[in-house]
């Protein structure tokens, strides 16, 4: 099984999404973090 991870990245935060390779998968919020050097 292969996971995809997706990252909404904006100034002040990055979002986190994870998504199963299985067909009919729904994305899953998996959490956000500031969008700073010492964050990521």
């Amino acid at each position: 099984m292969s996971l995809y991870l997706g990252l909404d990245v904006h100034k002040a935060e990055t979002v986190i999404a994870i998504l199963e390779s299985d067909r009919g998968a729904q994305p899953q919020h998996y959490g956000s973090i500031a969008t700073t050097r010492y964050a990521l």
